[in-house]
């Protein structure tokens, strides 16, 4: 999948970007400046630091030896494509993850459910705000919002909207094959957050709305998820250490503490996937 100067769905979890824009849903980011880098550290495991972008996808296929057993990762989030490219380059290898700090957006959604063991490091999170659905990209509110964004950006309001009409193909054909990859690693709708995909069983309600909207509600840019979410969304994932928002240790670590004021994130302890869901 070919990336553009500016990628039209290229996902981000970045407080400060929803933020500012008051965008709850894809932001459009200049792919250029998204950095990574990745190398193999003393121990011989993998490490990956940054963005999800192309120069990361770069770095994973110049660097990344087949058959490696650890994968460390610090990152962002980034490209939904380019998400989707790294996730079918390590969709056959069988490893180990560690999440150090973070692993948000296209980290999360993509890479994580590829992991065969899953460590989550004290002082770490692994946040989710939802992956692209047809609901988002139909609705009006987005729509004004992404014409806008894209006129912020150096765009024309004509050669705006002919952007964001194009970017709704891209996003069918993302869609298309993140349910592909769904299917391959038996990850449970829910883990994409899009419209009916996962419960709150706190009150009991089936969120059929898409996340996005359900985020915006409760005004928050992301979700920080818990065992449980992951253990229900990820059934094929074995948790080897979590330490998370509800952890004691964790909510006694500065770093991790210091990221959720930050950034405003919420924690859903009763979130569950419901993968029997139908849309």
């Amino acid at each position: 999948m070919k990336l553009r100067n500016i990628l039209p769905i290229a996902i981000m979890a970045s407080a400060q970007i929803a933020t500012a824009q008051s965008i709850f849903g894809p932001t459009y980011v200049l792919e250029e400046n998204l950095t990574s880098s990745c190398f193999y550290n003393e121990d011989g495991e993998f490490v990956y630091i940054g963005d999800i972008s192309s120069k990361g996808f770069k770095c994973i296929r110049d660097t990344y030896k087949l058959g490696t057993k650890t994968i460390r990762i610090n990152s962002h989030g980034g490209s939904a494509a380019t998400g989707l490219a790294i996730a079918n380059y390590l969709k056959e290898e069988h490893f180990h993850l560690f999440i150090d700090e973070r692993c948000i957006s296209a980290c999360a959604i993509y890479i994580l459910p590829l992991a065969d063991k899953l460590s989550v490091t004290l002082g770490s999170g692994v946040i989710l705000h939802g992956g692209p659905s047809h609901y988002q990209s139909t609705s009006q509110d987005y729509k004004a919002d992404a014409i806008n964004s894209l006129i912020k950006a150096g765009y024309d309001e004509e050669a705006a909207k002919q952007e964001f009409e194009s970017s709704l193909a891209f996003t069918d054909k993302l869609i298309e094959a993140g349910d592909k990859l769904k299917a391959t690693h038996n990850i449970g709708d829910g883990w994409f957050m899009e419209a009916g995909g996962w419960s709150d069983t706190g009150d009991g309600e089936i969120v059929s709305v898409a996340a996005e909207e359900w985020l915006e509600a409760h005004q928050t840019p992301a979700l920080i998820v818990d065992r449980k979410f992951i253990e229900s969304c990820l059934p094929d994932v074995e948790i080897v250490e979590f330490h998370g928002p509800y952890d004691e240790k964790s909510l006694k670590h500065p770093g991790f503490k210091e990221r959720l004021d930050a950034s405003g994130l919420v924690a859903r302890p009763d979130a569950i996937c419901v993968p029997e869901l139908k849309k």
